[in-house]
């Protein structure tokens, strides 16, 4: 029995699939995968006003620590379109994150379920790590609310 027989004898004729077989479930995954973004963008945007109003209050809360001529916390827009613009981009941001959770799965999935025991743990620390780093990012005085530094 040669080396090439050995490994074929492995593989098992049912997993095995065609190339048109791939790139028919591929399609399908990225299809689940935008109407997921779809969905998520409809729902950000439905919720507009109150999302914009958390991404802002970082800069709203700066705006009231320094003195009155240090900055203001409306927002302005320059152009005709920079609304909508800021309205879509919100939206499309948003919904790639509400998303997110199917896309990784539909990418899980068509990578295989030999890969997805394997990268479950990288996962579990990738997500630990994200939501640290939203944490630092979302709370200014996060540091401090931890007992580090006085800064």
């Amino acid at each position: 029995m040669t080396a090439e027989e050995d490994v074929s004898a492995d593989i098992d004729p049912v997993d095995t699939m065609t190339l048109t077989e791939h790139l028919a479930e591929l399609r399908v995954r990225i299809i689940r995968s935008a109407l997921a973004i779809s969905i998520g963008m409809v729902l950000i945007i439905a919720f507009y006003d109150q999302v914009l109003d958390f991404l802002k209050q970082p800069y709203v809360d700066l705006c009231a620590r320094k003195a009155e001529d240090f900055c203001d916390p409306q927002l302005n827009n320059f152009t005709p379109t920079e609304g909508l613009a800021t309205r879509v981009r919100v939206g499309l941001y948003g919904g790639i994150i509400a998303a997110l959770p199917v896309i990784m799965w539909q990418v899980w999935r068509f990578i295989g379920m030999h890969e997805l025991r394997q990268l479950t743990i990288g996962v579990a620390l990738g997500s630990v790590l994200a939501t640290a780093v939203i944490l630092m990012l979302r709370l200014p005085n996060f540091p401090r609310k931890i007992g580090r530094a006085h800064v």
